[in-house]
């Protein structure tokens, strides 16, 4: 199922902050979640003066050793996306830096506003049937099949941008619903 603006529920945070030479690890894949009117999230964080942030956001949120994704990162901004296809889920990526905060916090500032791109492709079949209507034959299509497709993959994530995948070697076959026309 590809996920939308209408159906993502949760996501995972990453979040790193910098104030002069000194860095550190805000979020860790922090669990954002809608709660029926907002997204929110349970590790409250608050804005530090002078300084520069960098969030990363993953979704669907994962955790745990079954999970289909991970990112090893010690900022934000730069990691590596371990993505396993096997567990057929959909795969999208969203990095923001917010403006560098002031030397003193008048206001709250506004939510981080993340907007997310797919990282995956979709593959899609169109079969044509060249046998004239008026013949008698019934055409049936089954055990569609993507074989030796790689089930492992890494995403390198520089300065906020995802870079290109790279395949491991690993390979599984991939089995679409039969279609009968």
């Amino acid at each position: 199922t590809d996920l939308t603006t209408e159906n993502i529920r949760e996501f995972g945070v990453f979040g790193a902050v910098k104030v002069g030479s000194q860095s550190g690890k805000l979020f860790n894949n922090e669990r954002v979640y809608w709660d029926g009117t907002k997204f929110t999230y349970n590790n409250t964080q608050y804005w530090i003066p002078n300084a520069q942030y960098n969030f990363t956001a993953i979704a669907p949120y994962e955790s745990g050793t079954d999970a289909a994704w991970t990112y090893t990162t010690n900022e934000a901004q730069n990691g590596t996306i371990a993505y396993n296809a096997a567990k057929d889920i959909d795969l999208l990526f969203a990095h923001v830096e917010p403006a560098p905060t002031g030397t003193t916090i008048t206001a709250q500032p506004a939510p981080v506003a993340f907007t997310f791109n797919h990282m995956l492709s979709r593959a899609r079949f169109t079969f044509v049937n060249t046998i004239p209507e008026i013949s008698n034959i019934t055409m049936k299509i089954t055990d569609i099949k993507i074989t030796d497709a790689y089930q492992n993959g890494l995403l390198t994530i520089a300065n906020g941008v995802a870079g290109d995948w790279t395949a491991e070697a690993n390979t599984f076959e991939v089995a679409f619903a039969n279609a009968a026309e």
